[in-house]
This record gives C-alpha cells, sequence and structure tokens, in this order.
C-alpha cells in the first residue's frame, strides 16, 4: 500500500504524517487542521496547498502562503530519499533524511523574513556606508564580462541596496573602497572576484566565501546558493529569478509550462506582508539580486555560528580563507601551454582514432550489414501486411517507420562503423562477439566497462598463465581482446582530442605560447580534497569541468615552462598510506587488544617508511609470495601486489579488487589475506565505523567533516574520506605556506597542484635552489598528524625533480 504523506505538525515531538489515504488502510481517517507552521510534504501537496507547481526539492525549506490566508513551511516527499530522483544532483539522496527535521524545528516560527531592497546610487550606498563602518559587506554582481547590470551591497541581514552599473570612474572608486575597507561576503569567489577585476575594481586583499563554508559545514548539500540558503536560514523563500534574460527575468515556461510563477508567488507574499512588490522586469531583477545579497549575509552568519558551536570555524580562519585569494591568482595565471606540442598530439589521437577504426572496420561492418538485413525484412514484412489489408504503403505507418529506419542503417553501412556510436559498439560487443555483460552496467560501453572486459579476457592466474574470465561466442580470446583493445583506444583517444585537448585558452602572448584556463575550489569534493577545474564558469550552472588531476601523464607534455624557465615539481610518497598508520597508532588501545594487534606495530611501520627503509608495495609482496623483501621482483611481483596495497586500505572487497586489477578471485584473496597480517588495518577499520555510527560522520585530524546518514554507510566511503580528507588538509597546509612563501621570491610561481603534487616554474638558474627548497618545505612537519614518537608533527618524505615540462617532472 502507497501512501501520499500529506502534513507533518505537532512542533516540539515527533513528527506526525497524516496520510491522505489512510483510511484505505484500515485506519481511522484524522481530520487535519490547517494552521500556520504546518509542514506540507511532496510536491502534489505543496501545489494543492499554495496552488503553484513547484518542485519539492527546489522549494524545500521555504515558507509558502497557502491559499485562503496563512503559512507553511514546504518539505520535500519523506519518500524522495528511497525512491530518488538522481538527476537532482545529490550523489546520494540519503542526505535528504535530516532536512525534513529541520524543516519542522524551522517552521515554528512559519512568517516570511524578507529583507528590505533598496535602489539607490552608487553614490549613497558609499555614504550610507561610511556612516554604518561594518566589518562585512555582501556583494553580488549580475551579468558578465563587460556586461555587467546591477551590483548588489549589504551590510545587514534585512537590507540591501542594489546599483544601476554604469561603470564610470566614480562608481569603480566607490566599489573599492567598500569591498576594500570591510571584508567582503562572496557566494562562489572564483567566479566573483575576477568579475570585480573586469569592472575595474581591484582584487580585494582577502574575502569569505559562503559556498565554501557551507561545504565546511555539510559538504553533501547541493552548492547552490538557493538551496544552502534554504537549508540554513530561517524564514527565506526559494526565488527562481534570472532563469532566461531573453524572455524576461523569472521565465520558467520551459520547464512546467506556467511562466512567472516565482513573480506571481512573491507578489503574493509581498502583498500579505503590506510591502509593495516590485512591477517591471527590471524592478524583479534587482529585487532578485537583493535576495541574493541579503541572504548571503544571513548564510555567512548562520554558518560562521554553526562552526564556531562546533569548534571548527578556526578550519576556515587558519586555512581556507588565507588560501582563497592564492588560488584565484594561480587560476588566472593559468599554465603555459606549447601550441605545436599541443597540436601534435591532437594530430596523434586522430592517427590513434583512425588505426582503432581500421581494427574495428571488418567486423564492424558485419555488424551494419546483420542490421540492414534486419530491417529489410521488417519493411518486407510490413508491405505485405499492407497489402493484406489492402492499404496503400504511404497510408500502412509501421511501413514508413521501418522503412525509415532501414534508410538510416543503409547510410550508418555507406559510412562505416562509428567508434563514437554507444549502439553499434554495444552490438559489436555483445551481439557479435558474445561478451558477457558487466555487474549491472547492462550493455554499456563505457570506457570503463570496455576496459573491465579487456581485463577479464586478459586475467592472469596466479602461476603468471593466461586465464581468462570469459570467452567470446565468435572467434579466439586474443581476437576478441584485439577488438576491445581498438574500441578502447578508439574512445580514450577522442575523450583526450576532445576534452584535455580543447580545454579553453587564455588570450595568447606571442607566436608560439598560449595559457591553460583553470579554477581552483575548496567546496567540491565531499572529502575536502581541492579541485582543479579547467573550464571556469559559474557554480549554479551544470558544466562539466575537466579536473586537472585527471589529464593523462602523456597529454601533459604541452604544458611547458616559459622561455628561460625551468618546472619544478613534487609529490609526496604514498603519503595516503601513511596517513593510515598514523591513524592506526591513534587508535584506542582498548580495541588493538581486543584485536590481538601488537602494541607498537604501526609504530614501527612508519617508522621504516619515515626512514626509506619501507617499500610498501614491495614489503605487502613479501608476505605475498613468501620472500624477503630484497628477493621480490620489481617488474612482476611488486607490480601485481600493488593494486592491493591501497585498495585494501580502503576496505575493498576481494572481488572488486580482482576485477579492478584483472586477476583472479582466488588471487586477491591471497593478497587481502597477506594485506591483514602485513599492515593490520583491522583497528582501524573498527574505530572508524563506530565513531560514525555513533556520531554519524566521519572527521579529520584537522576538522574536515563528512556526514553519513544512511542506515548503513559503506565502510570504503567512511575509510576513503578519513585518508582523502587527511591528505588534502596536509596538500593545503603545505600549499598555504609555500604560497606564502613564493610571492617573497621574484620570478617564482605556483603553476597548480593535484592531490597530492606541487608544480612551480622558476628561472633556469634556480631550478636546483628552488628543487631543494620546495622538497624541504613538502617535508616539514605536519602538526595536527602528530603521534605520541612525533610531538611536533610527522614529516611525510617527497620526491622533486626539474625539468622543462609538466610531464618530465
Amino acid at each position: 500500500m502507497k501512501y501520499q504523506p500529506c502534513y507533518a505538525a505537532d512542533h516540539g515531538r515527533p513528527i506526525r504524517f497524516v496520510y491522505s489515504q489512510a483510511a484505505q488502510a484500515g485506519c481511522q481517517t484524522m481530520e487535519v487542521v490547517k494552521r500556520d507552521g504546518d509542514v506540507v510534504a511532496g510536491a502534489h501537496e505543496i501545489h494543492r496547498e499554495c496552488g503553484f507547481t513547484l518542485s519539492d526539492l527546489d522549494v524545500r525549506g521555504s515558507v509558502l502562503p497557502r491559499t485562503g490566508g496563512g503559512w507553511f513551511t514546504a518539505t520535500i516527499d519523506p519518500r524522495t530519499p528511497l525512491v530518488g530522483p538522481k538527476k537532482e544532483g545529490y550523489k546520494n539522496m540519503a542526505v535528504l533524511y535530516p532536512m525534513v527535521q529541520v524543516d519542522l524545528l524551522r517552521s515554528q516560527n512559519c512568517v516570511p523574513d524578507v529583507p528590505q531592497v533598496g535602489i539607490r546610487t552608487m553614490a549613497e550606498v558609499l555614504a550610507l556606508f561610511r556612516e554604518a563602518k561594518p566589518t562585512y559587506v555582501s556583494v553580488d554582481i549580475e551579468g558578465k564580462g563587460t556586461d555587467i547590470h546591477l551590483v548588489g551591497i549589504g551590510w545587514s541581514a534585512d537590507q540591501a541596496y542594489v546599483v544601476a552599473w554604469k561603470g564610470s570612474e566614480e562608481e569603480v572608486k566607490a566599489l573599492e573602497e567598500i569591498v576594500h575597507t570591510a571584508t567582503p561576503i562572496l557566494h562562489y569567489a572564483a567566479y566573483d572576484v575576477p568579475e570585480l577585476e573586469v569592472a575595474g575594481v581591484a582584487k580585494p586583499p582577502t574575502w569569505e566565501d559562503t559556498i565554501v563554508l557551507a561545504a565546511l559545514y555539510n559538504p553533501g548539500i547541493k552548492k547552490g546558493l538557493q538551496q544552502q540558503v534554504l537549508s540554513w536560514v530561517d524564514g527565506a523563500t526559494a526565488w527562481k529569478g534570472l532563469v532566461d534574460h531573453n524572455r524576461g527575468y523569472d521565465w520558467d515556461g520551459g520547464r512546467n509550462g506556467k511562466p512567472y510563477q516565482y513573480r506571481a508567488m512573491w507578489t503574493e507574499i509581498m502583498d500579505r506582508l503590506d510591502r509593495n512588490a516590485p512591477r517591471t522586469p527590471w524592478q524583479w531583477y534587482a529585487f532578485y539580486n537583493g535576495l541574493d545579497v541579503a541572504y548571503t549575509f544571513r548564510l555567512h552568519k548562520a554558518l560562521r555560528r554553526f562552526l564556531t558551536s562546533q569548534g571548527r570555524i578556526n578550519y576556515y580562519d587558519d586555512l581556507l580563507k588565507p588560501l582563497h585569494p592564492f588560488l584565484v591568482d594561480m587560476g588566472q595565471r593559468g599554465l603555459p601551454v606549447n601550441k605545436k606540442t599541443r597540436a601534435k598530439l591532437v594530430r596523434g589521437c586522430r592517427k590513434a582514432e583512425k588505426e582503432a577504426a581500421a581494427v574495428v572496420k571488418e567486423m564492424g561492418t558485419v555488424v551494419l550489414q546483420a542490421e540492414v538485413d534486419l530491417w529489410q525484412e521488417e519493411v518486407t514484412m510490413e508491405r505485405g501486411r499492407a497489402a493484406s489489408l489492402c492499404l496503400k504503403l504511404g497510408e500502412h505507418k509501421p511501413y514508413g517507420s521501418a522503412r525509415n529506419k532501414l534508410r538510416t542503417r543503409e547510410k550508418n553501412l555507406a559510412k562505416g562503423f562509428n567508434l563514437d556510436s554507444s549502439t553499434q559498439r554495444a552490438a559489436l560487443v555483445y551481439d557479435l562477439l558474445g561478451l558477457p555483460t558487466v555487474g549491472r552496467e547492462g550493455r554499456s560501453t563505457q570506457e570503463k566497462v570496455l576496459e573491465e572486459l579487456l581485463r577479464r579476457l586478459n586475467r592472469v592466474g596466479e602461476d603468471g598463465n593466461p586465464d581468462p574470465m570469459c570467452k567470446p561466442k565468435l572467434g579466439t580470446v586474443e581476437e576478441a581482446a584485439k577488438i576491445l583493445e581498438a574500441l578502447v583506444s578508439g574512445k580514450k583517444n577522442a575523450t583526450w582530442r576532445r576534452n584535455f585537448l580543447s580545454m579553453p585558452l587564455c588570450p595568447s602572448y606571442g607566436d608560439k605560447w598560449e595559457r591553460l584556463q583553470t579554477e581552483y575550489h575548496l567546496h567540491r569534493a565531499a572529502t575536502g580534497r581541492l579541485a582543479s577545474g579547467a573550464n571556469p564558469d559559474d557554480a549554479d550552472k551544470k558544466v562539466k569541468k575537466q579536473q586537472l588531476q585527471n589529464v593523462p601523464d602523456p597529454l601533459r607534455a604541452p604544458v611547458e615552462a616559459d622561455p628561460g624557465m625551468v618546472m619544478v615539481g613534487g609529490d609526496w610518497s604514498n603519503v595516503e598510506w601513511a596517513v593510515v598508520q598514523i591513524m592506526a597508532i591513534n587508535v584506542p588501545a582498548y580495541i588493538k587488544r581486543k584485536l590481538k594487534i601488537p602494541e607498537n606495530f604501526h609504530r614501527d611501520l612508519l617508522e621504516r617508511f619515515l626512514a626509506g627503509d619501507l617499500d610498501a608495495h614491495r614489503y605487502l609482496a613479501s608476505f605475498v609470495f613468501q620472500k624477503p623483501e630484497e628477493e621480490i621482483d620489481k617488474k612482476t611481483e611488486r607490480k601485481r601486489c600493488k593494486p592491493y596495497t591501497h585498495g585494501r586500505n580502503y576496505k575493498g572487497s576481494e572481488v572488486g579488487l580482482a576485477h579492478a586489477a584483472g586477476h583472479t578471485v582466488a588471487m586477491a584473496k591471497r593478497a587481502c589475506k597477506a594485506h591483514q597480517k602485513a599492515f593490520m588495518p583491522q583497528a582501524w577499520w573498527q574505530w572508524a565505523e563506530e565513531f560514525v555510527e555513533k556520531h554519524g560522520y566521519i572527521e579529520t585530524a584537522f576538522g574536515w567533516r563528512r556526514w553519513f546518514f544512511e542506515m548503513s554507510p559503506k565502510p570504503t566511503e567512511i575509510l576513503g574520506t578519513h585518508i582523502q580528507g587527511s591528505a588534502a588538509d596536509l596538500c593545503k597546509y603545505v600549499l598555504l605556506d609555500i604560497f606564502r612563501r613564493v610571492e617573497r621570491i621574484p620570478n617564482w610561481e605556483v603553476l597548480t597542484t593535484t592531490h597530492d603534487s606541487i608544480l612551480m616554474q622558476v628561472p633556469e638558474e634556480d631550478g636546483l635552489a628552488a628543487s631543494d627548497w620546495l622538497k624541504r618545505r613538502m617535508e616539514q612537519p605536519i602538526p595536527f598528524l602528530a603521534t605520541p614518537e612525533y610531538p611536533e608533527g610527522v614529516c611525510f618524505p617527497a620526491d622533486v625533480g626539474t625539468g622543462p615540462t609538466w610531464m618530465d617532472v
């Protein structure tokens, strides 16, 4: 029996949902008394109460007007986390569970709290600012590039001022004084700060970014300003302006067929509050901008209060906030690119695509011909049916449909096999070759699926001999592997060419060199890792950003040092493995005793590693193959054990690790059993899982926290967050120190950072000195990762090198 929840009321007591279909379940139907403060759950019930067709995920947490008078708080249908929809942008829908409780608590003061929005000149705003002398000022720019329309400014939760921007010298100087006197509050500063500079305003020395504060407080909530305001600001209401400027602000007709719904909703809200609603499109534009400004100010205040109460505000003040200006500078500098090298790689990718197409041409033609034959039979069949029904062919729709599909297949056959067509690839792999599907992926032909099939075909046994996990129905294993290799190569090179060799470039300076645009974010990863996007755009726009850490090594060659410069790069060796040992050292002693782990076991492993006397992969191989470490073969035995060193630390399953490595399950079981003896991570596993079960989150030593709202969160996500989050803290801590020192050294600059590596550019004569300097900085003690044996912090070893290109270092 499915029930449709209508209301949650009875504030201060457990949530009581009243179901519209309760009588069908044999229950006595309860009379619902509508009153201010009701929590209305689900899009259908929200529509029924206010008359507007609104998505419950878009307006969740909003205070909305009830038809006939009164107010209610909108929330999600409680079934949403169970049944989706995943398309809304939440990686894990379980993050929505606590939102119902939050909305219930907020509904106790269920009246919209709408700030005043005043339209002023910049001179008037500056005079008011000088009189108020605020510490913080919220700023929001509408428009892009040189086409700026409005600038919103506010230093109060209840008032915002909107200026029609003309770009005069007086306006620029006034705005510059405002953002340099008080600390600006921005939402997504990586976009707003460059916009300020385009407007002619000098970049402020520092700022606070609510999107980063929100990610630090709870990285599971969506990144859009509206979603975050509705999650943490009392009395807020959704605003969906600026959807389509060409049709007028607040146009939403393409989504649900009812344009200007939010404008009508806000008009009703303002009328009930005895306030004047905007009338012209431009006034609505200014009103939404004012909401952005005031609600950003309130969001900032709320998040700082929450983080202070948790004792985590120092994470933002001491680490993230100082990083903001440096990351924006690094992103604006971009990466130097050699255009000739880049063009050569593009040609190489196109050549590889042609070679792959040639390999599959013969069998691909068989697939295409089979499809033509199939639809030819269908056309003949439908022609016969039309004749039996005494219909003209033009009157028989199935015939026309089949004929059109036949013509499409004949065109495909004439063009030849298309590596980009997922339909044609699937027909080749699953129909002609007869290979099995992978897990729940179905007939997928994504690169990762094809690579998994290739690993299964190329699997080797414990003796090192071929032991394929599956066999094709047509041809030999070797022939099927050759076809898959071609499909993977064709798709991979096409992806490289389109995604990584076509990333946007800044305007060129000179004939040879260009700069690759980059952008760095502190809010995108739930683990706290620094994200390095190569396609800057507004945070609320769903534009895929190619991450620099995903750029394959061969494609890093075009990133070449400027003339007279050399690149210096460093990365920490096995830093995540070492972090696990530190965590295991700090596990309570009673857990270690219960699991019979020697007291100094992980301390001794860490000391050997820090002394340079332990290669984790070789050490594991010695347990797997029962040999002394010095007898382990680097190219075979060490390489075969490498996937398990880190994979098992994340508590990866034996079957999953076997498939990922292209090994037999027996080999994976053997390696995982050896991993338990070699590294004994079970005490840390138990501590982390018990901590999440008790507190609902995992937190790094420095203070990055990730919440888990699932009934049974995956151990791999818990452990992965703890490992990667701690390593990310280490990287950000060292990176901030390097930034502060490098800005005092002429002609030295940090180019990029990707997880556990840092890349710099220095004059050629400083190459050796910079290499030694970077190694010392990366190997400095990390105080928040201290152990009893290293009270001042652990120094992680780093490998540093120099070279002309990113690939070389």
